[in-house]
């Protein structure tokens, strides 16, 4: 299991709060912890983790202080935020991340897909799935269509993120030619994946 944590950068503080997604954004509450990098339990080899910036996200613009504030030493960082275009990626790159989540919903279509793609092999494209369906392309569409975009494009894994547990079957991703990770609550993850990410 990849685990993730979502975050609120405010002042001078990085904050965790519970990953809900809720009509196109990410949940806020109004009370607020502060994110302790040291409770992350960390293995002997480096592995993978995922921080969701939330602020990012919603906005639509970087939150790059996020990962200044709170080094992951240790953990390969995938980082999920408001990306919408190639310039977007640049300045994502330009901070302390290892892997980019590529929300595909916030993308104008394939040919952002085959830019980013041609760019860097460290970005995975990233599914919301509301209701089983998913927003690609300026229209609502089926998933496994949206996976078979990607699989064209080159992109050898995709990260399904399922914001309402509705996704459903989750054995039709499977033989896609392309890694499905599901981004799942710790309660609903999906058997026959090699990885998967839990909030």
């Amino acid at each position: 299991m990849i685990e993730s944590v979502s975050v609120v950068h405010r002042g001078k503080v990085v904050n965790a709060v519970p990953t809900r997604y809720v009509e196109g954004r990410f949940d806020v509450p109004k009370d607020l912890e502060p994110f302790d990098a040291t409770s992350v339990p960390r293995g002997e080899e480096r592995e993978p983790f995922v921080m969701v910036d939330v602020v990012g996200y919603n906005s639509r613009r970087i939150a790059d202080k996020v990962l200044s504030k709170v080094p992951m030493k240790g953990f390969d960082v995938w980082y999920l935020t408001g990306v919408r275009d190639i310039e977007d990626v640049f300045d994502s790159f330009m901070m302390d991340i290892d892997r980019l989540l590529v929300p595909c919903h916030l993308l104008s279509g394939q040919d952002s897909l085959e830019e980013i793609f041609d760019v860097s092999e460290d970005c995975i494209p990233t599914i919301f799935a509301v209701k089983g369906m998913t927003g690609f392309s300026n229209s609502i569409m089926d998933i496994r269509k949206v996976m078979d975009v990607l699989s064209r494009v080159g992109f050898p894994e995709a990260i399904v993120f399922d914001t309402d547990s509705k996704v459903g079957n989750w054995d039709r991703f499977k033989g896609t030619g392309i890694e499905t990770i599901p981004m799942v609550s710790k309660d609903s993850v999906p058997l026959g994946f090699d990885r998967a990410i839990t909030y």
